[in-house]
């Protein structure tokens, strides 16, 4: 669940960030402020979702130390 906070965080930030960037750069390159902020939500947006997902927070149970991923059946190799 706090997965789903941090997503939602770094979505509002980055809209909160693409905006008012968006807004500048729109008013510089295509001289149209709307236009820029369309760019600015978009970008910021999309990139607010990659850093959600990137964050490397795993959930209970999906730790690479549970058990091997090769397919193989699990043996114990005590003597």
């Amino acid at each position: 669940m706090a997965g789903k906070r941090n997503t939602g965080r770094n979505l509002g930030i980055g809209i909160a960030l693409g905006l008012p960037i968006g807004a500048g750069v729109g008013m510089l390159l295509f001289d149209n402020i709307a236009l820029g902020m369309g760019f600015g939500i978009a970008i910021g947006v999309a990139l607010g979702a990659g850093l959600g997902g990137w964050g490397g927070d795993e959930e209970e149970g999906d730790s690479d130390t549970d058990a091997p991923d090769d397919g193989a059946p699990e043996t114990d190799n005590e003597s």
